[in-house]
């Protein structure tokens, strides 16, 4: 896997993470969207297409406050998603 795939992953991860907890789908649990944060934050070259609820929301519990007053429904919120994590695909491509 080449340096530009790794990265790509590590986006994707946080993608699914979000989308699964912002739409409480299976059995995902706060730890793990931080961690998945954390490698997320962690790539120097995303430091700045990185959006600022993912800096702001560091634990789980506060993304899912902050993602509930986003849209009342689980398509608002997987919209929302969906769009900002494209700016960090669009930057990597």
């Amino acid at each position: 896997m080449d340096e530009s795939e790794r990265i790509k992953k590590v986006v994707k991860d946080f993608e699914d993470i979000s989308i699964n907890l912002a739409t409480q789908f299976g059995t995902v649990d706060y730890e793990e969207y931080e961690s998945i944060r954390s490698n997320l934050i962690n790539e120097p070259i995303l430091r700045s297409v990185i959006p600022d609820w993912i800096m702001k929301n560091r634990y789980g519990s506060q993304f899912w406050e902050f993602i509930k007053k986003i849209s009342p429904n689980y398509a608002g919120r997987r919209k929302y998603i969906y769009e900002s994590i494209g700016e960090i695909f669009n930057f990597i491509e």
